[in-house]
């Protein structure tokens, strides 16, 4: 993991968010769980590609553009993957 610690706040409470929320210091977005604040600032800030498509070399900062990858360029190929073998 990249070094973002510098890139999260805890808000102390007694604001408008709930205390111990996490906050983005660079956009202001705020998460509830650190792990989703650091896959967060991964993806959106240091665009850390952690998401490799099971059928080609293809890398992606968010698992839903991996997924959207997948059904447009291997959909067969994938309903084949998760059919049973006997």
């Amino acid at each position: 993991m990249a070094k973002i610690a510098h890139l999260i706040r805890v808000d102390p409470g007694g604001g408008s968010h709930p205390k111990g929320t996490r906050i983005c210091n660079v956009c202001n977005a705020t998460f509830a769980q650190i792990k989703s604040i650091e896959d967060h600032i991964e993806a959106v800030h240091v665009k850390i590609p952690v998401y490799e498509c099971d059928f080609c070399s293809e890398t992606f900062t968010y698992r839903g553009a991996k997924h959207n990858h997948v059904s447009k360029y291997h959909r067969e190929q994938n309903k084949m993957k998760n059919i049973p073998h006997y």
